[in-house]
């Protein structure tokens, strides 16, 4: 009877020590809304790592700045202001391809989807990324993306994510990739802002372009993006960030690398493959 009571003692003592380490790298989040407004496409929860997200009925929303806000217009021509509560989800636009914190281990690290428990008889789900942000009143997130990621479709680093707790996470390309994290992030109402980040592994582009990445060759990235994300199935897509930080720009000087022209081209060429997205610029140092 001592072994026995011995022997039970020690399971309760791990299964409460496993059940300490889930809760100790949990990310806590706040109280469910209450604004009768769900925060889930659907309005019901799906199991807790799909490997895909249930289709949506929504139509894309066309985006558009007016009197100095953000409104997206239906088809019928309603209009609804929008306000936006967002972060960056850094990952994409580095050499490893794929968005980080997705390593889900028994020491650190989320998913997108909810964790799983380390023991069969208690499951403990953490907070997913997607989840998280909702519950804290997050309804976007801004993407960075790489130029030569996009051009090249390249295959993310698969030793970066646990696909076993991700598996609606797809890592069999770049463009793939990121067609998940939209819906991941579209089942809890998250609108995306994609970043036109990075050129390259070694080059954070303080302009739209340089030696290896032409303007032709940022324009073919953008119909890259436009051709497979303007679409309903990914209505929670708001548009470009046209290019993070042009810090190596002009504006209105009228040389190789005056943004006011570069913004033109740029959005121009987006609106032709995307006429719903919206085009986001950031300011540029007014070098001579």
């Amino acid at each position: 009877m001592c072994g026995r009571n011995h022997e039970s003692s020690v399971n309760n003592s791990v299964q409460n020590f496993n059940e300490l380490q889930v809760r100790k790298r949990t990310i806590q989040g706040g109280e469910v809304s209450e604004d009768g407004i769900d925060d889930v496409v659907g309005g019901k929860e799906v199991d807790w790592n799909p490997s895909k997200y249930p289709p949506t009925e929504y139509e894309m929303p066309n985006y558009q700045s007016k009197d100095g806000k953000i409104v997206a217009v239906s088809s019928n021509g309603t209009e609804v202001p929008i306000s936006m509560k967002g972060v960056n989800w850094f990952g994409m636009e580095t050499d490893q391809a794929i968005p980080f914190g997705l390593w889900d281990n028994d020491t650190a690290g989320t998913t997108a989807p909810n964790a799983i428990s380390l023991t069969e008889s208690y499951r403990y789900e953490q907070y997913h990324v997607a989840e998280f942000l909702s519950i804290n009143k997050f309804n976007a997130v801004r993407l960075p993306l790489m130029v030569h990621h996009i051009l090249s479709n390249t295959v993310p680093n698969k030793g970066m994510i646990n696909s076993y707790s991700n598996q609606a996470v797809s890592i069999k390309n770049y463009m793939a990739l990121l067609k998940s994290i939209v819906k991941v992030l579209q089942f809890r109402r998250i609108g995306v802002l994609i970043s036109m980040h990075t050129l390259t592994d070694d080059d954070s582009g303080g302009l739209w372009y340089n030696d290896d990445v032409s303007e032709e060759d940022f324009l073919k990235a953008i119909d890259s993006l436009t051709s497979n994300l303007c679409d309903d199935e990914y209505w929670n897509v708001m548009g470009l960030d046209i290019k993070n930080e042009p810090f190596k720009a002009t504006w209105g000087t009228g040389k190789a690398n005056d943004f006011r022209v570069g913004v033109k081209t740029i959005t121009e060429h987006m609106l032709a493959g995307c006429p719903k997205w919206l085009g986001f610029v950031e300011g540029s140092l007014p070098r001579p």
